[in-house]
């Protein structure tokens, strides 16, 4: 008795299921992430250009010329590809020791500037984009789920400064344990702000 190819090969499975089909979607956008980040990786160090800077150029490049399809920014491409990358990698290198013994000044910096800013880019980007008409009911509340998927600090750049410059290792904590809680307190408050949408 054959056994069907599925069973051993699930992803090849038909994809009649639509949350089956996102997941292939999802996997199948990581794979061509990761092949193309390696690329960029290497032609930085022959080229020796900045990595960020030249992802952000081959990013800006594929959008234009259409390449890849853009993916459509859903609970679960947020939720099972960008964030999981961003917050491993803060926790991976933060010390718990260092992170415990600064829990205090970084969460009275990260949770109300979240919030702040997660407020004033909703409130912004909705007066901007009704005052430009550039889309014709974007209200507050759509602003502020923009601020909540923006509001989060990437410091990436300014830690690698930081590890160039040789700053004090309280200082690059500070950064990253803020940078670590601004992504959590964001998934928590896009979370809140999505529910009743």
């Amino acid at each position: 008795m054959r056994v069907p190819l599925p069973v051993f090969f699930p992803t090849l499975a038909p994809l009649e299921d639509p949350i089956r089909s996102e997941l292939f979607g999802i996997e199948r956008l990581e794979q061509h992430a990761a092949s193309l980040t390696t690329a960029v990786a290497i032609a930085t160090r022959r080229l020796r250009i900045p990595y960020t800077v030249a992802l952000m150029v081959v990013g800006l490049w594929l959008g234009a010329v259409h390449v890849i399809e853009p993916p459509r920014l859903t609970k679960s491409l947020l939720f099972d590809l960008i964030l999981p990358d961003l917050i491993f990698e803060a926790s991976f290198k933060l010390g718990f020791a260092e992170l415990k013994r600064n829990a205090r000044v970084i969460a009275a910096v990260a949770v109300p500037g979240v919030v702040v800013a997660i407020g004033l880019t909703g409130v912004i980007a909705a007066a901007v984009i009704h005052a430009l008409a550039i889309e014709e009911g974007f209200s507050l509340r759509y602003g502020i789920v923009f601020g909540a998927l923006i509001a989060a600090t990437d410091p990436i750049a300014v830690v690698a400064l930081f590890r160039k410059l040789e700053v004090p290792r309280r200082l690059a904590t500070l950064v990253e344990g803020e940078s670590l809680l601004d992504d959590g307190t964001s998934i928590v408050f896009l979370t809140l702000i999505l529910r009743p949408l």
